[in-house]
């Protein structure tokens, strides 16, 4: 029972070797590395440790919104986040998401360590900037990147939060208007020749298949078409 309870106490904190123990904080040419529990603390206080209070003075960046970027949630709908879990790196979201959020935070420099922290992040249907540091289990240190880091999670929120949606509103609304067409009204000139084609399965089918298609396409469109975020929300009210 002993030896037991040695190897699982070893296990667990074998399991938690490779967690991230200190952040690399950069703003353009300038870094500071320190400790995650002083980031953790910084970001739930609002309260920066000397060192991070240093470092923000010396590049003129506030406390107070640096701060808040830590520990802001982006908030995922639960047919999102199967989406993006399911296929996150084939996914278009998925990408835009991860590929985003890689210029702000890089552990090891490979990307499956970001994806897979954001895996587990996305466990409650949210993402910030420090679970996503909690959940960097890849890697000792990882750097945040302050530079661009307001406007890129900005991007990112208003992407999934409003955007998203907005799309989803538009595949159900082209996918019901497409089905739901109305039959066309038949001649007097020849009713025994005339044909009902909207009752056919084919047609029925090539109905439901053109507004999958539609609707499927609108959100990779979107991205392909080189449109940030922050472009497409600004379309929103």
């Amino acid at each position: 029972m002993v030896g037991l309870g040695v190897v699982g106490g070893v296990l667990a904190f074998g399991g938690r070797a490779n967690a991230v123990e200190t952040v690399r904080l950069v703003f353009e040419s300038n870094d500071a590395v320190v400790s995650l529990d002083d980031i953790r603390a910084f970001a739930q206080t609002g309260q920066p440790p000397a060192e991070i209070e240093q470092f923000l003075l010396d590049n003129g960046q506030p406390a107070e919104v640096i701060a808040r970027l830590l520990t802001e949630e982006i908030t995922l709908s639960e047919n999102l986040r199967q989406r993006i879990r399911t296929r996150l790196e084939e996914s278009s979201i998925g990408q835009f998401i991860l590929y985003e959020i890689d210029k702000i935070v890089q552990g090891s420099g490979d990307i499956t360590a970001l994806k897979n922290a954001l895996d587990r992040t996305m466990e409650d249907r949210t993402i910030s900037v420090l679970e996503l540091l909690e959940n960097y289990t890849d890697a000792n240190q990882v750097t945040v990147n302050l530079v661009g880091l307001r406007q890129t999670y900005t991007d990112v929120k208003n992407f999934v939060e409003r955007v998203i949606p907005a799309l989803e509103v538009a595949r159900d609304f082209l996918q019901n208007a497409i089905c739901e067409c109305e039959t066309p009204q038949q001649t007097d000139a020849n009713p025994e020749t005339d044909t009902d084609t909207t009752s056919s399965p084919q047609s029925q089918n090539h109905n439901i298949d053109l507004g999958t298609s539609v609707a499927a396409g609108l959100d990779s469109a979107c991205l392909s078409e080189g449109l940030t975020a922050n472009q497409l929300s600004s379309t929103q009210p």
